[in-house]
């Protein structure tokens, strides 16, 4: 099982890359040759490491179980979220999407456990994360 290290869930462009890792695999063995299957996303070595070291921090300033997050700091990241700023371009030859991917890549929890708690990973395994070995 790959471990949920990536900051969301799998998309299309996920099964993108597989299919030409599959599509190259399955070419080579209808050509007689022994052929492994490599995979691998972004989401190994230092994004691992990363997001280990992360969660063994907010182990610390929170509690093993993260017991000492509460709702009053959610409400308070809600205030202190900064708004959208709207701004009118005047330049109608350039495109600017409002639904793009820079701005479904804006991370919309503060800890990385409320990340994986997002994902479906239960608070109580979260800290099982922590260790890369």
């Amino acid at each position: 099982m790959a471990y949920p290290y990536m900051n969301g869930s799998l998309h299309a462009g996920h099964s993108f890359t597989v299919s030409k890792v599959e599509f190259a695999a399955g070419f080579a063995r209808m050509q007689g040759k022994k052929s492994l299957f490599p995979m691998g996303f972004h989401c190994t070595g230092m994004p691992i490491k990363a997001c280990a070291d992360k969660l063994v921090n907010e182990g610390k300033l929170l509690g093993k179980n993260f017991e000492g997050y509460t709702e009053e700091d959610a409400a308070e990241d809600k205030a202190n979220a900064t708004p959208a700023v709207s701004t009118k371009h005047e330049d109608v030859t350039k495109f600017t999407a409002k639904k793009g991917k820079a701005a479904s890549k804006v991370v919309k929890k503060k800890y990385q456990f409320q990340i994986m708690q997002a994902l479906g990973i239960p608070k109580e395994e979260i800290h099982l994360f922590a260790d890369t070995d």
